[in-house]
């Protein structure tokens, strides 16, 4: 059968808490805004048609064998084109260094 926590054990798990909280907070403040990576299906790859044609869509990078994560689903970089959106709403094609303005 197992204790239940003390009150000081229950103190320090939510003092611990709200530091991570507090952390991710101070994160999200300093990291860039406005920019985010997106990717686009490229016609060559075989998960062409899970979307509409070249329609870009948000994705974030991951460390295993596909790299990326968006749509719902995971990407190897071979399969799309990456660009980043800019808090204006353009996208900067990361392949050719097209802008694409806001829609």
């Amino acid at each position: 059968m197992t204790r239940a926590p003390s009150l000081s054990e229950q103190l320090a798990d939510h003092q611990r808490n709200v530091e991570d909280y507090e952390l991710a907070r101070q994160v999200e403040r300093e990291s860039p805004r406005g920019q985010q990576l997106v990717a686009r299906i490229k016609r060559s790859s075989k998960y062409w048609g899970q979307t509409q044609p070249n329609k870009w869509f948000d994705v974030r990078a991951v460390e295993d064998y596909y790299h990326l994560r968006g749509n719902n689903n995971n990407y190897r970089l071979s399969d799309v084109a990456l660009g980043v959106r800019l808090e204006s709403g353009a996208i900067i094609d990361l392949t050719n260094g097209k802008i694409f303005p806001k829609k």
